[in-house]
């Protein structure tokens, strides 16, 4: 399908699924999305019941390449992972999985902050990880989703010796007056160990559909110099709040909602000293807006207006965003 959001302009999106391709029961996915500051490919294949009536096992391919306007380089990563999984009853999955992947930093712009200059270059890493998912009974009252991913690299031998973490979690819950509460948090780290640092390939921003009322990767730790250096950071915290309005028929085709974000990014550990002032503190930006969205028979509309933002002085802000999906 085509499309356009706010965060990476025109964009085209090719999904795939095809069932027992190996095996009967097995699944293999895939999605290609090309817009012109970014570009992915994800595929997948899993088998549920290779192992065992409730051990699954399968693997996972990815590969990045990003050249936002917000940065001052470009991003590229490959990633391969095989991993087991554990159907534990009929809401819990355990995954355990192992990683080896390739980022290279590169084109990074000669007014940089020297923190970017040094962490130029490729890196490998491989390792192992954790994740769980559950989630709530289809007929429940409130739906709800929780998930945890814990990933250690350096532990099978490469570049970077890195420990990250991410808690996810969402909610659904039904308000007086045919209102609704749509809720999603999301908590991520990463840190260096035996002297390692996290470079721009591992650390996190905000912005966006991600914390609406700024700019796609508007939210982040910088190097003030004579060229601000978005730099990215190793923590990151966001929740997004939207109170669904008792709009007529909104369950059929549309809704409209209040919405409230709340989120940081924070923290940088670099052996190279800044070019100017490193901006890293914990500062929480928030913003509050009206937002809607649109099912109609071409695609789905999504749009938002933050009336109300608030922010540090460097963050690159904006109060419109829009995303059509066809």
């Amino acid at each position: 399908g085509l499309g356009y959001d706010s965060d990476r302009g025109s964009t085209g999106l090719v999904d795939l699924r095809i069932k027992d391709a190996l095996r009967k029961g097995s699944l293999t996915t895939g999605r290609l999305l090309i817009s012109e500051e970014e570009q992915r490919l994800t595929l997948e294949y899993v088998d549920p019941t290779l192992l065992a009536p409730t051990i699954g096992a399968g693997i996972r391919l990815s590969y990045e390449k990003f050249s936002y306007d917000t940065t001052l380089f470009n991003l590229e990563r490959a990633r391969i992972t095989p991993f087991l999984r554990f159907a534990l009853g009929q809401r819990n999955v355990l995954e355990l999985r192992a990683f080896a992947s390739d980022a290279g930093i590169s084109d990074v712009a000669a007014t940089a902050s020297d923190i970017l200059q040094g962490e130029e270059g490729k890196l490998s890493s491989a390792g192992l990880g954790i994740g769980f998912r559950t989630q709530s009974a289809e007929d429940a009252t409130v739906a709800w989703r929780l998930a945890f991913d814990i990933e250690s690299t350096g532990t099978l031998g490469a570049d970077t010796d890195l420990l990250s973490y991410a808690v996810a979690a969402s909610a659904i819950v039904p308000l007086p007056s045919r209102f609704a509460l749509r809720s999603s948090f999301l908590a991520a780290s990463v840190e260096g160990r035996d002297g390692d640092t996290p470079s721009a390939s591992e650390r996190f921003a905000l912005g966006g559909a991600a914390l609406r009322g700024f700019d796609f990767g508007g939210v982040t730790a910088r190097d003030i110099a004579a060229e601000t250096t978005n730099l990215g950071g190793e923590v990151l915290t966001v929740l997004r709040n939207d109170v669904v309005l008792p709009w007529p028929n909104r369950a059929d085709t549309y809704d409209v909602f209040l919405f409230h974000d709340i989120g940081a990014v924070w923290r940088v550990s670099s052996d190279t000293a800044p070019s100017g002032t490193l901006e890293d503190d914990r500062q929480l930006r928030r913003s509050t807006g009206l937002g809607v969205n649109i099912e109609t028979q071409i695609g789905r509309f999504e749009a938002y207006y933050a009336f109300d933002i608030n922010g540090e002085d460097t963050d690159d802000e904006r109060a419109f965003g829009l995303t059509f999906r066809s």
